[in-house]
């Protein structure tokens, strides 16, 4: 299989695609365009959320958006995709 049939297996790969064939000079749409794109996969790679400094909320790692509920898919506020494997509440 050559460099070019090769599939793109996940979220990280197809960053990593668009932004080595992202134009450098001219074409301003197709570069915003594939901003919008690499934004928006970067969200769907999951992140474990971080917690208030009393330990009483989750908060999203993105934007700092309280009141995450235990063992929620998607941050409310930004969409950010989120990790709660092997996670415990800090006590």
């Amino acid at each position: 299989m050559t460099e070019s049939e090769k599939l793109i297996e996940n979220e990280a790969e197809a960053i990593d695609c668009l932004k080595s064939n992202k134009p450098t000079s001219g074409y301003l749409m197709l570069q915003e365009s594939i901003d919008m794109a690499i934004k928006a996969l970067e969200k769907q790679i999951p992140k474990k959320p971080d917690f208030t400094e009393d330990k009483e909320f989750a908060l999203c790692p993105c934007c700092n958006g309280k009141g995450l509920l235990d063992k929620q898919k998607y941050c409310d506020n930004c969409g950010q995709k989120l990790d709660w494997s092997d996670e415990e509440r800090p006590t």
